[in-house]
């Protein structure tokens, strides 16, 4: 993590710099099921309930 107001005092940045490039929402997920570990690696995910499976052409099997 960067100490901005440390940088600014050394003229290595902008006040600029400051300004959020981006904002971020996260929602809690309560822990549920969860794959064996050798399943989980094989599908992308240790969870269910995020299994998605992209299938091309954007057709669902």
């Amino acid at each position: 993590m960067f100490d901005f107001e440390k940088r600014i005092s050394q003229g290595e940045a902008d006040t600029d710099c400051r300004q959020a490039l981006t904002l971020v929402f996260i929602e809690n997920q309560a822990v549920g099921e969860i794959y064996e570990p050798e399943s989980g690696f094989n599908r992308g995910t240790a969870f269910p309930a995020l299994d998605k499976p992209w299938c091309p052409g954007g057709e669902w099997k």
